[in-house]
């Protein structure tokens, strides 16, 4: 993070990004992913019909956020905030065709903490590795 910013740059905070190949079409993924399963797994348990563009939404565990981009066959990017953050950040997941297989991608920014840069791949990890479990 570059903490010395021109006038009118942004802060973007930290980032991570964590991907993995799955041995699943990116149909297949992309079926699972807009699936009740799928959403479960990295927004926790919410109402479906919550989950649209442009609607904020709160999960059971008090995750709040909102749809911000939906390209089909492609990626999504939602606003993400748990309950005990001040701030929203950004989290992105690309799925992309790898040889057939589904290449899924993780991208979270805008978090402002440097210790929450591991806490968080860990927890996308965990969530890849729930995704991997659920459709292998």
């Amino acid at each position: 993070m570059n903490i010395l910013k021109s006038k009118g740059e942004k802060d973007l905070g930290y980032q991570v990004s964590v991907s993995k190949i799955f041995p699943v079409s990116p149909d297949a993924m992309w079926a699972f992913i807009l699936s009740q399963e799928g959403i479960e797994l990295y927004l926790g348990e919410m109402d479906l019909e919550d989950f649209e563009l442009q609607k904020p939404f709160v999960s059971k565990a008090g995750l709040e956020g909102k749809l911000t981009v939906f390209v089909p066959d492609c990626h999504l990017r939602f606003k993400w905030k748990p309950s005990n953050w001040e701030r929203f950040s950004t989290v992105e997941l690309r799925i992309t065709n790898s040889k057939g297989r589904a290449a899924v991608l993780f991208y979270h920014a805008g978090f402002y903490k440097q210790q929450q840069v591991e806490e968080l791949r860990a927890h996308w990890k965990n969530v890849i590795a729930d995704m991997l479990l659920k459709l292998c």
